[in-house]
């Protein structure tokens, strides 16, 4: 993970982890029984990744292309402690989701189809 800090993919690292994170809380986080669990399992690998993404944030500092205005940077520079939170978390929190699915709110609804606007009577043609 850190030799992606020296290549041109800093900028994928730090989407990937970005999207770990992204994807573990939409997971997780609905679910009322799971939630304390993955957040401490979260906390505690962001706490065990911290030494490494000591090393890579200056790594991204120097190494992280300007090209998107640093869209992704803070992920790419946190990357090590996200991804290992966030591995950490879903591990811890995964027995505890069958429990709490009765508990998860629904989604959204789809949405109804698109429809054009009402047409009257006089754009019909007068027809009745």
């Amino acid at each position: 993970m850190l030799l992606a800090g020296l290549t041109p993919g800093c900028r994928g690292v730090g989407v990937l982890a970005n999207h770990a994170y992204s994807a573990t809380t939409a997971f997780f986080l609905p679910n009322p029984i799971a939630q304390i669990p993955y957040m401490a399992g979260f906390a505690l690998g962001y706490a065990a990744a911290l030494p490494f993404t000591l090393v890579a944030w200056p790594l991204s500092a120097l190494l992280y292309p300007q090209e998107d205005g640093g869209e992704f940077y803070l992920s790419a520079a946190t990357a090590p402690s996200i991804l290992l939170g966030a591995g950490v978390g879903a591990l811890v929190a995964l027995p505890f989701v069958p429990p709490g699915m009765p508990f998860v709110p629904p989604g959204p609804a789809e949405p109804a189809p698109a429809r054009g606007p009402e047409r009257t009577d006089a754009e019909e043609g007068g027809r009745e």
